[in-house]
């Protein structure tokens, strides 16, 4: 597996559709970098002795694994990922400013 056919959830796409590839290889790229930032979120609570923010980011990560694979399985689930994807988004910016 490369990189391009890991960032556009392994489907092909042909010259017509390329804004498509676009908005998958965008979505995948979220991905990683969100499911980073909550692995580093998670080390962080961890050790500052806050385990069940640790535990929530954990499963976050798990939940962004899941809506990856259905990425991948069928391309009528985009549209209801990208909204799951910005309402994660969305409450977790939000949660963030509250607690900073």
């Amino acid at each position: 597996m490369n990189l391009n056919n890991f960032l556009t959830s392994g489907l092909l796409f042909n010259n017509e559709e390329q804004k498509i590839q676009n908005r998958y290889s965008m979505v995948n790229i979220s991905f990683i970098l969100s499911s980073l930032a909550l692995i580093y979120g998670a080390f962080h609570n961890y050790f500052s002795n806050d385990v069940a923010l640790s535990y929530l980011e954990v499963g976050i990560v798990f939940f962004n694994i899941l809506l990856t694979l259905l990425l991948r399985v069928k391309r009528e689930y985009f549209e209801t990922i990208t909204t799951i994807l910005c309402l994660e988004y969305l409450i977790f910016f939000n949660l963030l400013i509250l607690f900073l």
